[in-house]
């Protein structure tokens, strides 16, 4: 999870992209933080955990915004949502894997 907010904020500048937001869907504005765990649901007949994470921004071009779409699913993602409106799109995604505990 730590690894795609990461690529949400250090691919920006490479692709053009203005990021207002990036919130884990079970997460209200006014909070500041939640416990991995918390925001996570299980992905039936796995192990594996999935999290909602909520994107919203601008980009310079198009074409800027689909490179930057490509990029973030080398990570193990799936968009769920996109819109895009007058150069500002929200975006949905969902991060799988595995919730180690310290």
């Amino acid at each position: 999870m730590s690894e795609l907010v990461l690529d949400i904020y250090n691919q920006r500048l490479r692709y053009g992209i203005t990021v207002s937001t990036a919130t884990p869907t079970a997460v209200s504005t006014g909070s500041s933080a939640a416990a991995l765990d918390s925001l996570s649901q299980d992905v039936p007949g796995t192990s594996v955990k999935s999290v909602r994470l909520n994107v919203r921004g601008s980009y310079s071009d198009y074409q800027g915004l689909l490179g930057y779409l490509n990029k973030l699913q080398e990570s193990p993602v799936s968009i769920v949502h996109l819109k895009v409106e007058n150069q500002n799109f929200e975006l949905g995604l969902r991060a799988y894997g595995r919730i180690s505990q310290p």
